[in-house]
């Protein structure tokens, strides 16, 4: 007869969590998921070493951020002059640094919305605008 092994409370855990401890982990707002508390961390540290910067040499995540800038860089690039004359989707470069892309930007209103929120008064923090690049389709 084969010796079975004591059922253990791993082996009711789905198998992503069987050897995780619960203080690494938490629950994210919004859907509640179990997510690793150092999520954005490792993330960080995957772009870094993709873009060839290392851990072991010490980084700053400017650098990350400038060196993804430089690898996305091609003829899609940033304008600082007047804005389109025309009804658009830009992807605006705010004087903090953020980004917010798929601007909806119409110049007769000289309004600006993203994900249905009014942008009023984010003119006056623009650094530099360009045309939102449109989605990829299913077939890209």
């Amino acid at each position: 007869m084969k010796h079975q092994r004591t059922v253990t409370e791993a082996d009711f855990r789905l198998p992503e969590f069987r050897a995780a401890k619960l203080e690494d982990y938490e629950l994210r707002p919004g859907d509640d998921k179990p997510v690793r508390k150092d999520r954005w961390m490792t993330g960080l540290l995957q772009i870094a070493s993709t873009v060839g910067l290392h851990s072991r040499q010490g980084f700053e995540i400017s650098q990350v951020v400038e060196a993804v800038e430089q690898l996305t860089k091609d003829a899609h690039s940033w304008e600082t002059e007047d804005l389109p004359d025309r009804n658009s989707l830009l992807d605006i470069k705010l004087t903090d640094g953020s980004i917010l892309a798929g601007v909806a930007y119409a110049p007769n209103a000289t309004r600006m919305a993203w994900r249905g929120q009014d942008l009023n008064g984010v003119r006056e923090h623009l650094m530099a605008w360009r045309e939102a690049k449109p989605a990829p389709t299913a077939d890209e």
